[in-house]
């Protein structure tokens, strides 16, 4: 089946499929950045009680606005690749044990976090913390050169 593009130009069914599927990635991706985004949040804040823990913000920052930026440059130049890092799936038994002992890491780090802060069991002067935020972003602009 064709039909007619805006301009009165026939579309085929492969473009149209094509549409689709970009159209179905840029979901998946939207939706799995909000998830995570939500997820760490509430990892960090919760243990903390407080939604005015500074270095949790400064940390989303970091993490999530650079992941963004990363997410459209690969919609835009890559979208297979995108497509791939969105539903990587380990099959190999010794490999999915090693991802769900990393989530089990990942998740604990961040609860750790807000429980230090909240209880503030080792505490770090706020120009420490400025300075390794600018030492990650001088770095990650290195990365990107």
């Amino acid at each position: 089946m064709i039909t007619l593009h805006q301009r009165n130009e026939p579309v085929s069914e492969d473009f149209q499929n094509r549409e689709q599927m970009k159209k179905e990635l840029y979901f998946q991706a939207i939706a799995k950045y909000i998830t995570g985004l939500i997820l760490v949040m509430i990892l960090l804040f919760l243990p903390a009680w407080t939604l005015s823990y500074w270095q949790a913000w400064l940390f989303l920052g970091l993490l999530f606005v650079p992941m963004l930026i990363v997410g459209v440059i690969l919609m835009i130049y890559n979208p297979d690749l995108l497509r791939k890092r969105l539903d990587a799936k380990e099959k190999e038994g010794e490999q999915k044990t090693v991802v769900v002992m990393s989530g089990i890491l990942f998740v604990s780090v961040f609860v750790i976090a807000g429980f230090n802060y909240r209880y503030q069991w080792c505490l770090l002067s706020n120009g420490l913390v400025v300075a390794a935020a600018i030492a990650f972003l001088v770095v990650m602009s290195c990365m990107l050169r």
